[in-house]
């Protein structure tokens, strides 16, 4: 939801975003079959044979190698199997202007789920604890909720069955080292230093002390792979590796179904008619004529010079979400994407 959303205080313009680009594997084959002969040549002009029973027909059948298939499931790879167990527990629920203590209460009573706050990286964000929140759930995992607190420069881990609410910029300093078993793989036929190059190029590229970015590292030991990253990053490397182990035509890695739907969406045509409308108002008003949740990035909109109520003017009629969208924004410089579940309108940077 979107009211009151300009009342919000902007994050610092200097917190850190954590990647959340998906990663999409497509696998794609042309399997010649073993049975296939370039030589043979039609029976033209040989007399007819007798043809076999139905028994021995199934025998040579059964008999004879099959192509082999890609699978078309699955399609996404949803973060909720790889959170801890309680923050993949669905809610249903709207804050509308409710304070980060007031949804931190709703997380302990509902749900038992303890949430604490870095006090001292907030203030450096210039955050009281009394800042609005306004996000709704509708049958979703509440670590989506949790994730969404980004647009307000925040970011979250989990430890001790204790979540801990910080700034950006503080959790993407936070390391640990988690081991990933990954010798069916090997088994298999992967090479380590292939799976080290792919996890390296897709998930946060610019964070592996191998690609010149920060500290996070990978070591293996035997078939075990260590991972050093921080946590949010360890999940989609997860989601990544479990892609591999599960190749599907095209699978989106660490990807909510949520998106799914949303993909969907953005093709289906709208009617649209804004006329200097405020920034805020007119992604509400999309988001009800499509049907979508759409949100602001307000920390990416504010580091790339823009107001939430920067007006836009546009009228458009039958065109896709897609096309909407873009013609609206690119006089903003501003762009889309989906993350968490919702349409995010954030820079074309982040």
């Amino acid at each position: 939801m979107h009211r009151k959303t300009d009342q919000r205080r902007p994050a610092s313009r200097h917190a850190a975003r954590l990647s959340t680009t998906s990663v999409v594997l497509l696998a794609a084959a042309l399997v010649r079959p073993a049975w296939a002969d370039d030589t043979a040549q039609p029976n033209v002009g040989q007399p007819d044979v007798a043809r076999p029973n139905a028994g021995d027909a199934a025998a040579d059948n059964a008999a004879k190698p099959t192509a082999p298939t890609i699978a078309a499931e699955p399609q996404t790879i949803d973060p909720a199997s790889l959170m801890p167990a309680p923050l993949a527990a669905v809610a249903t629920v709207e804050f509308s202007g409710e304070s980060l203590l007031e949804v931190a209460a709703w997380f302990a009573e509902r749900h038992g789920v303890t949430v604490l706050f870095d006090r001292r990286a907030l203030e450096d964000l210039g955050l009281p604890l009394g800042e609005p929140v306004y996000d709704r759930l509708a049958g979703e995992p509440l670590y989506l909720l949790l994730n969404r607190l980004r647009g307000m420069g925040l970011a979250w881990y989990y430890e001790d069955g204790i979540v801990t609410v910080t700034s950006a910029e503080t959790a993407a300093t936070r390391l640990s080292t988690q081991p990933f078993n990954l010798g069916e793989l090997l088994d298999a036929g992967y090479d380590r230093d292939r799976l080290s190059e792919t996890i390296c190029a897709t998930v946060a590229s610019d964070t592996w002390a191998t690609n010149g970015g920060g500290e996070a590292e990978l070591q293996w030991l035997g078939d075990v792979l260590f991972v050093s990253q921080t946590q949010a990053v360890q999940q989609q490397v997860a989601g990544l590796l479990r892609a591999i182990r599960e190749p599907a035509r095209r699978t989106f890695a660490y990807d909510p179904p949520q998106h799914l739907t949303l993909r969907e969406k953005l093709d289906q045509p709208v009617t649209v008619r804004l006329e200097q409308t405020p920034l805020v108002v007119a992604v509400e008003k999309l988001g009800e004529a499509a049907g979508v949740p759409i949100r602001l990035d307000t920390v990416a909109i504010e580091e790339a010079g823009v107001r939430e109520r920067e007006p836009i003017t546009i009228a458009l009629e039958d065109r896709s979400l897609r096309v909407v969208l873009t013609a609206a924004l690119r006089s903003l410089g501003l762009t889309w994407t989906l993350r968490d579940g919702v349409l995010l309108i954030t820079s074309e940077e982040a």
